[in-house]
């Protein structure tokens, strides 16, 4: 319309003001019609937050020694309320959905300083619409002395750490950290909620035995599957030792590679799409400067106090990986989310929810190496992460598959160009009936032509458990693991208490790995106590016993560790 024959700004906003007053005067109940239409479940009026601390005060009433609940709720500070609000994707004056319901429940239940959570919405007599968030806080304050238990307990340092600082989301570490080649001294300080926005910031230091450390880690996430933007930068400094095993636990059990690592990496990506049918495309810039800073040395028999100069026949085995790349990459990073989620108690938790992704999602990366150091060849650099997850009554089966390499621009001849590969699948797999679940898996694992520092172990709580971390050196496993997991009912809110009987087979291969070898068919059984602190948490203590089935292995392994729900994805 040209613009002579355009009605004047204040003559338009003159007539939409006068039909609006006509149709409130004269049609009220058209006006309302049409707000039922656009929102037939009706108006968010008022979203009230109710956060408990650790124990509810319908727990503390019911319990036998009420004094030790109410002890516990008062040496805690509970999370703030104007916490909570800023993570949810309800509001006032939004069109009540289910869908962001569910959705705030999921994003406060992955709060780390939460235990439980709960969304519900109500009609007031007035006819007004109420949603209800109601939470659980988890115990945030802890200190002591860092013992694991496998095959014998061992002393590793001591911490002392707040995850919810003042109620906040923010948090706080000091830790002394001695394990294996380890001797780290430092501190870290952090927050969800930089600035009052959702960014996770952090930034900690501190000394290792050879050196010093840095991390500073900027993250903002998908806001649940309605986010549109997420974003990631992080700058690493770190001087440490890689520790290799040999498989020869009462000898020369480790060789040790001194490195010195300079790192920075951003990532920038976008979602397009409604929930359950998400394009993504983002890109991504990673720079590494890693340099061997030093000759190898041995660990006798697991004692890294005073590590020997590694035998010559030892340190030959590191060849491959004694000259690890540095480089300058950008990427891009594209794929498809379908994906939704269902919340679910006593899957991998005694009786915590944990939420189910099913769907499926596929991620492909491919990016170039525009610079190196040393004089070492360019290279265009790939991976692919493919899910998907299927929930049929009570039966859950979840596959993951995923692998990467990059392709050298040119080689020493005979050389082979394709470096670095590595490939992985896990398939879960839960049948869920009343107070038990039957759990099964495979996971495989394996690297071929690695350049960069590489080893696998078949032992350990995610191999096969009647072996130790520090046993069976391989370039490749594979794992296929079965459990009989019990929850009976929580003991009041004050604990959960589950049961595990348990039996794993597995194999590894020898490859280009240092000192892989291949092992056989190994196989362990065993059973378990699953702890949950308070009733529902998030995340158990898992203590377990298991025996070697055959084979040469020498005796039992006891180990306790933490676990969460493995069910969902970010």
């Amino acid at each position: 319309m040209p613009a002579s024959t355009q009605p004047p700004r204040t003559t338009r906003s003159t007539w939409v003001a006068g039909a609006t007053f006509a149709l409130t005067a004269l049609g009220p109940d058209l006006v309302a019609g049409q707000v039922e239409v656009a929102c037939p479940s009706g108006v968010v009026a008022r979203v009230e937050i109710l956060n408990h601390s650790i124990y509810g005060p319908e727990a503390v009433e019911r319990a036998h020694f009420p004094w030790a609940y109410r002890l516990a709720n008062l040496l805690h500070i509970s999370t703030r309320p104007d916490r909570i609000r800023a993570e949810i994707v309800v509001h006032e004056g939004d069109c009540l959905e289910l869908n962001a319901l569910e959705e705030s429940e999921r994003l406060v239940r992955e709060l780390a300083f939460v235990a439980r959570a709960r969304v519900t919405a109500n009609t007031e007599a007035g006819g007004a619409r109420v949603v209800l968030i109601e939470t659980w806080d988890e115990w945030s304050t802890r200190g002591g002395l860092n013992l694991s238990i496998e095959n014998k307990l061992r002393f590793e340092g001591a911490f002392a750490s707040e995850r919810n600082l003042l109620g906040r989301g923010h948090y706080g570490l000091v830790s002394w950290r001695r394990f294996q080649e380890r001797r780290d001294l430092g501190t870290r300080f952090g927050t969800t909620s930089f600035l009052g926005t959702r960014l996770d910031a952090s930034v900690g230091g501190g000394t290792t035995r050879t050196g010093q450390f840095f991390n500073s880690v900027f993250s903002y996430p998908f806001v649940g599957e309605e986010g549109r933007v997420a974003g990631d930068v992080r700058a690493i400094a770190r001087d440490h030792e890689q520790a290799y095993l040999t498989g020869d636990t009462d000898a020369y059990s480790h060789v040790l590679l001194p490195l010195e690592d300079r790192r920075f990496e951003a990532t920038l990506l976008r979602r397009w799409g409604e929930p359950g049918s998400l394009l993504l495309l983002g890109g991504e810039f990673r720079l590494l400067r890693r340099r061997v800073v030093g000759t190898p040395t041995a660990a006798f028999a697991n004692d890294f106090n005073d590590p020997l100069p590694a035998p010559d026949s030892f340190a030959n085995q590191l060849k491959s990986q004694a000259s690890p790349p540095s480089y300058a990459r950008v990427g891009v990073r594209m794929g498809v989310r379908n994906l939704a989620f269902r919340p679910h108690a006593g899957i991998d938790l005694v009786s915590g929810v944990q939420d189910i992704a099913t769907g499926t999602e596929l991620t492909l990366t491919l990016g170039r190496t525009f610079a190196t150091w040393d004089g070492a060849s360019l290279d265009t650099y790939g991976g692919v992460e493919a899910f998907t997850g299927l929930t049929r009554g009570p039966l859950t089966v979840q596959t993951t598959i995923s692998a990467a390499g990059r392709r050298m621009d040119r080689v020493a001849e005979g050389g082979d160009r394709i470096r670095d590969l590595a490939a992985r699948a896990d398939v879960r797999l839960y049948l869920y009936a009343a107070a038990h679940t039957l759990a099964a898996e495979l996971r495989y694992r394996g690297g071929w032509r690695a350049d960069e520092v590489f080893q696998l172990s078949m032992g350990g709580d995610q191999g096969v458990r009647g072996f130790v971390d520090l046993e069976k050196p391989v370039s490749r496993f594979l794992v296929i693991r079965f459990e009989e997991r019990w929850n009976p009912r929580p003991v009041g809110r004050a604990v959960d208490v589950g049961f595990t009987v348990f039996g794993d087979v597995g194999r590894g291969w020898a490859g280009t790995a240092p000192f892989s070898a291949d092992t056989g068919w190994e196989s362990a059984a065993g059973v378990g106590l699953r702890l949950g602190l308070p009733a529902g948490t998030g995340s158990n203590l898992r203590v377990e016993i298991a025996w070697p089935v055959g084979g040469v292995a020498e005796g039992s392994v006891v180990r306790a560790y933490w676990v969460s729900g493995s069910t969902s994805r970010r």
